[in-house]
């Protein structure tokens, strides 16, 4: 049997929503002590695949040194698609919720600017998987 190409992305999509549906099931069933030890070991597991991610991202990484340039502006376009979206909604904060102080500004917009590091950890907090 031939599996289509995109059925990794069947896999992982149909493994979160196993995960979302259980974790909405056992939150409202589970007494809180027991909860509080699901809660757990759910940030360790997350913390556990998020690093096994990062190193394979870094087993792949290779640098061509004949052109150093091109890295230049690479970081140039992840920087400003980083840095822009937090600088705009820190803007935002502080004309819109007045009086909030700039280093205050400047931090809830890390969390809440359009980015995909910025919706992760803004997921993770709002899933109180902080510490």
């Amino acid at each position: 049997m031939q599996l289509p190409s995109s059925w990794k992305v069947i896999a992982f999509t149909v493994n979160l929503l196993i995960g979302l549906a259980l974790s909405q099931i056992l939150g409202a069933y589970l007494d809180h002590h027991y909860f509080h030890y699901y809660a757990e070991v759910v940030a360790f597991l997350t913390m556990w695949c998020l690093s096994f991610i990062m190193c394979n991202v870094g087993y792949e990484f290779t640098l061509d040194k004949n052109d150093l340039m091109t890295y230049f502006w690479d970081y140039m376009i992840a920087m400003t698609a980083a840095g822009f979206p937090w600088l705009f909604v820190a803007i935002w904060f502080m004309l819109t919720l007045a009086p909030i102080p700039v280093d205050e500004a400047f931090l809830v917009a890390r969390f809440a600017a359009p980015t995909s590091a910025g919706i992760l950890f803004s997921m993770l907090e709002a899933a109180g998987l902080r510490e």
